[in-house]
């Protein structure tokens, strides 16, 4: 009776998870930025960097923003030092006295958040600043058409701009980083899927703009500061409840590149973060996406003790799935690498990875609620 039980549960799980993957792909790959109406003069932006502890990085990310193509013409620069206790204002004031585009510094004595910073960066934004545009501190493009390529896209009646976030990958980089990159892709690629169908549900602020206008009008942050992630999704999700349309801007120009963390301990605070973030949101769609990668990933380790042919057949039909999605992004975003032992690797290791994530999310919401 059990196992009948736990055959029929890993049958469930794997057809949801081909459907869902299947379905996101198709529309990953069923529209591409060309197909959207651009706007017919370009935005007057501000790019808002929130930063904590970020001496390592902040220079690089601000001489890139600097160096874009229409940024000394369109754009102002919002620096939020979210009390820091490193000197990372002190090099962040360095690179922007240097430079003749206008901008701001803002100064937290003690670190407020980054949905307070963003907030409160759209307050003192210029009049003329119709789009905000998110990037994260320890983040950098390799294209001067990133800030011109979003520009283009951006109108009066669009709330959000969703685009890449690639973790920086490379035969030299980490093997955290590698997984990291393969996991990377697999979520942009449900993020475009079902943004084009407008029903957005993931995003990253690190590489994300919205329109002022309609972000004040839909009170995108109350009721939810208290919670110290989900700058992101909780935008998303309050534009998609207004019925607001949200874009994706999926090309090789609009890619921005992060590096996964130091070490598997801050891997691990960092998902555990996301996935706090999931579970504040209602919607449908978080839930089903989150149990069913959840289940995908327990399964194996069961089914391991029950049939090692069901065993294999179950996880050949996983990575072929995530082959295919993944494959879908990097064509799309013409990435570079590429490696089959590092891909096959991250999808053993990812199992017991996925595992941890769950559990650790389970323990830390039961000693919250208690």
């Amino acid at each position: 009776m059990i196992i009948t039980v736990i055959y029929s549960l890993s049958c469930l799980v794997l057809i949801g998870y081909v459907v869902l993957f299947l379905y996101s792909d198709y529309w990953f790959n069923k529209k591409n930025i060309e197909n959207h109406t651009s706007a017919t003069t370009l935005n007057y932006c501000a790019i808002v960097i929130c930063a904590h502890n970020e001496k390592n990085n902040i220079e690089k990310c601000l001489l890139e923003i600097i160096e874009q193509n229409g940024v000394s013409e369109y754009c102002e620069i919002i620096f939020v030092n979210d009390g820091s206790t490193d000197n990372t204002e002190t090099l962040a004031k360095q690179v922007l006295s240097k430079t003749n585009i206008p901008y701001l510094i803002i100064t937290h004595a003690y670190k407020e958040g980054k949905k307070k910073s963003i907030a409160e960066a759209v307050d003192v934004s210029s009049e003329k600043v119709q789009w905000i545009i998110l990037r994260d501190a320890d983040t950098y493009t390799c294209s001067k058409k990133w800030f011109l390529s979003l520009n283009k896209i951006m109108n009066e009646e669009t709330g959000i701009l969703l685009a890449p976030l690639i973790t920086q990958c490379s035969d030299n980089t980490s093997f955290i980083s590698k997984i990291q990159y393969y996991e990377g892709l697999a979520l942009m690629n449900v993020t475009k899927g079902f943004a084009e169908i407008q029903k957005p549900f993931l995003g990253n602020a690190a590489n994300l703009a919205f329109n002022k206008k309609l972000f004040k009008l839909i009170n995108a942050y109350a009721g939810n500061k208290h919670i110290l992630s989900g700058d992101d999704v909780f935008l998303i999700d309050k534009m998609y409840k207004a019925k607001i349309p949200i874009k994706s801007v999926f090309n090789h120009d609009t890619i921005v590149y992060t590096n996964a963390p130091n070490n598997i301990i801050d891997l691990v605070k960092q998902k555990i973060r996301w996935a706090s973030k999931f579970k504040s949101l209602n919607r449908p769609i978080n839930t089903v996406f989150a149990v069913i990668i959840a289940c995908v990933n327990i399964l194996p380790i069961i089914l391991l003790a029950f049939n090692l042919f069901y065993l294999i057949v179950f996880l050949l039909i996983k990575i072929l799935i995530d082959i295919k999605v993944c494959h879908s992004v990097k064509k799309q975003l013409h990435l570079t690498y590429s490696s089959i032992l590092i891909f096959l690797l991250a999808e053993v290791i990812y199992i017991p990875y996925v595992c941890a994530i769950t559990t650790l999310s389970i323990i830390k919401s039961f000693r919250i609620k208690n």
